[in-house]
């Protein structure tokens, strides 16, 4: 790698070399030949020495999370020694043989503005800094969705005055675009998702907001992973060919693993930052088998990369995508949905939101994310900032069975069970020793409820909105929707298609 100083020499070099030529042809008095001589050598010696500068995810606007240790990293000189400062505090530190640079400052509370400063041989400053909550919203195209094609989003830009929400959009498989403070000319191609978390976070914080968004539309969790051996995390299993490309749901299938970890997560570590709102898994559908390994992994090295074993993982569960079946079928949708509630429900500092309920099927990209966003803030205002606020629906906790019908509880507080518009509840199904599923009716009775069928006399399995794209309407009091689930844990169809091909394949 080339230094900061080598990059810029050729350039400097041919210029110093013109001005010096043609002063030397011009008749000149002594002195002036003199003084043009003292001018063109320190032109020289500045275009010789670089500049420190800030690593691109630093900028005028930007947000810095609060109560952490704040985490700067930049180039200059090799072993060029330079100062980073913000408010009253100050660190000094010595860039590396190649030129780079990286420290640490105490953590502020959210305030601002500040300005932040890197001194070396010269200095430079980012301005308007706030300190508050920063939040990377990554994924594939549902994440990248912007503000003026979803529900609403038309008057939410007209309204979109907040001067302490700032966005970054990482420029695509490239370096980092500018941070921008939230206005109305700011925001119409803005992830809609992020705007609305964001939104909903500030009113409810009363902080500064920054959030990064890091996403591409097509992309596999693959692309998003570390490599050196984290792709093959699901059962110890190496990648097959061509599993690491997408499945053809998108335009990122010409990137190989990792592309995009290494391209537009890398060089945020190691930030300090709240968590990650994380939207994606539409590319990975016929390949669900794997996928709660993948996340895991994933979550795993990207807490790392951070430096922060309590990032916050907020997992945004697949809505309902195709035509609907008119029996109850297996589903690759909903092996996936099933990975993702896997692994809120398993892994520290996780959640989930669930948007079953939000697609008509028609889109793979429903434009209801208004919703989804105000869920993601709820999520993250209950889980991980503990305030006093219903943050998820129905969860399911355990299925008994009896002669004719099943009995389904529910994890306590989740709030009153409650059917969409008081109409019979959809989507419960039941199966016998025979494991073929047949609609069912269910009950609302308390806190439970009863699933019956004629035609399942015996029951031993009971199943909920599990389909590519379900009815599906029970709720709690709140308005939000029951996560799918399933009694069983017969292997689906992704997961037989994976023995079938490797058998033995976990």
């Amino acid at each position: 790698m080339l230094s900061p100083k080598l990059n810029w020499y050729p350039v400097c070099l041919t210029q110093v070399l013109q001005l010096s030529e043609r002063f030397l042809r011009m008749k000149m008095l002594y002195w002036c030949r003199l003084a043009c001589v003292v001018l063109v050598l320190e032109a020289f010696s500045v275009c010789l020495w670089a500049n420190p500068k800030f690593s691109p995810v630093f900028g005028d606007h930007m947000v810095l999370q609060q109560d952490q240790e704040i985490r700067v990293w930049g180039s200059a000189d090799p072993d060029e020694r330079v100062t980073i400062t913000i408010d009253r505090s100050s660190s000094t530190i010595i860039a590396d043989k190649e030129g780079r640079w990286r420290g640490s400052l105490p953590s502020l509370r959210a305030g601002g503005p500040f300005e932040l400063q890197v001194a070396g041989k010269t200095k430079i400053a980012v301005h308007d800094v706030l300190v508050g909550e920063v939040w990377i919203a990554s994924g594939q195209s549902n994440m990248t969705f912007p503000l003026r094609a979803a529900v609403g989003g038309e008057d939410a830009i007209k309204s979109a005055d907040y001067p302490n929400i700032r966005f970054l959009t990482s420029a695509k498989t490239n370096s980092q675009q500018q941070w921008k403070a939230c206005t109305p000319d700011s925001v119409a191609a803005v992830s809609a998702v992020a705007f609305f978390f964001a939104r909903d976070l500030n009113k409810n914080l009363g902080v500064p907001i920054g959030i990064i968004v890091s996403a591409y539309p097509g992309s596999t969790i693959e692309q998003w992973s570390a490599p050196d051996g984290q792709l093959s995390a699901a059962g110890s299993a190496p990648l097959a060919d061509g599993e690491g490309a997408s499945s053809g749901l998108g335009p990122a299938k010409q990137f190989p693993p990792s592309y995009f970890y290494q391209s537009m997560v890398e060089p945020l570590f190691p930030l300090s930052a709240r968590g990650v709102l994380w939207y994606q898994g539409e590319n990975n559908v016929y390949r669900a088998f794997r996928y709660r390994a993948r996340l895991e992994a994933l979550i795993k090295s990207w807490r790392a990369g951070f430096r922060n074993d309590d990032l916050q993982f907020l997992i945004v569960q697949l809505s309902g995508f195709g035509p609907r079946a008119p029996q109850p079928r297996d589903s690759a949708w909903a092996e996936l949905r099933e990975a993702q509630a896997q692994v809120a429900k398993n892994t520290p500092g996780t959640g989930m939101v669930v948007t079953i309920d939000l697609n008509d099927g028609v889109s793979l990209h429903p434009p209801r994310k208004l919703e989804v966003g105000q869920r993601l803030a709820a999520l993250a205002l209950g889980s991980t900032y503990k305030r006093a606020v219903v943050f998820s629906g129905p969860v399911f906790r355990s299925a008994k069975f009896e002669p004719g019908k099943a009995v389904v509880t529910f994890a306590e507080g989740t709030g009153p069970l409650a059917a969409q518009g008081g109409l019979p509840l959809e989507g419960f199904a039941l199966a016998g020793a025979d494991r073929k599923f047949h609609w069912g009716n269910a009950e609302i009775q308390g806190n439970v409820i009863l699933i019956t069928s004629p035609d399942v006399p015996s029951p031993v399995a009971v199943r909920y909105a599990w389909a590519d794209h379900p009815p599906c309407n029970l709720k709690n009091d709140a308005g939000l929707p029951a996560a799918p689930f399933r009694s069983d844990d017969w292997p689906g169809p992704t997961a037989r298609r994976a023995e079938a091909v490797n058998p033995g394949l976990e």
